[in-house]
């Protein structure tokens, strides 16, 4: 399981490992970092829960926001995957992935559920992290994180946030 960190002024992997009884590997690992890599004040870091300290500052910690970001849909004679997703303003693959479909066949009756307005939904590929899913969606990381309870970085995971 694994919450996030915020990077303050000061910080090292090499302190934030000793802070959540982990090492600077494994954070390496989850965040998908190179061994040059230096951090940045704000940066978001992904770190393990179950090895947090009892004497952790949990101000920097990053709590997450339980909010219902979806409603059902009910397909009706004549849609199509295009349609719905025009409709709603999301992508086909999206769409699709969301709801666990292998094709675009759908019956009418068929509930899908479709993401509510001003709702983006994005799915991770291999090498993402979390500042450049922040760079390519130009978004804020209390966006990301206020609407997603954890974050893996593995591929195909749906991360949820505010469009404007």
């Amino acid at each position: 399981m694994y919450n996030y960190y915020v990077v303050q002024r000061g910080d090292t992997l090499y302190s934030i490992a000793n802070m959540f009884n982990t090492t600077v590997y494994q954070l390496r690992l989850i965040n998908n970092f190179l061994n040059n890599k230096v951090l940045e004040i704000g940066e978001v870091l992904l770190v393990p829960t179950n090895n947090i300290s009892s004497n952790q500052n949990m101000s920097n910690m990053i709590p997450n926001n339980n909010e219902n970001l979806f409603d059902n849909y009910v397909v009706e004679k004549g849609d199509s995957i295009y349609s719905i997703s025009s409709k709603y303003d999301v992508s086909s693959n999206v769409l699709m992935y969301l709801n666990g479909l292998n094709n675009s066949f759908l019956r009418p009756g068929q509930v899908l559920i479709v993401p509510k307005r001003q709702v983006s939904v994005f799915i991770t590929r291999e090498g993402d992290s979390i500042q450049s899913i922040l760079n390519e969606k130009q978004i804020d990381i209390r966006d990301l994180l206020n609407y997603n309870n954890n974050i893996y970085l593995l591929p195909n995971q749906v991360l949820i946030y505010r469009s404007n």
